[in-house]
């Protein structure tokens, strides 16, 4: 899903932004759960 890709992308960004891919992949993952709540 387009969404759920965008989510990933923004995840990793703010990922590098905290210096850690695990920080990204949970911005991600609560952005998925933000957009679809």
């Amino acid at each position: 899903m387009v969404v759920v890709h965008a989510a990933l992308v923004t995840g990793r960004v703010a990922g590098r932004l905290y210096g850690t891919n695990q920080a990204g992949f949970l911005t991600g993952a609560q952005d998925v759960v933000d957009r679809l709540a």
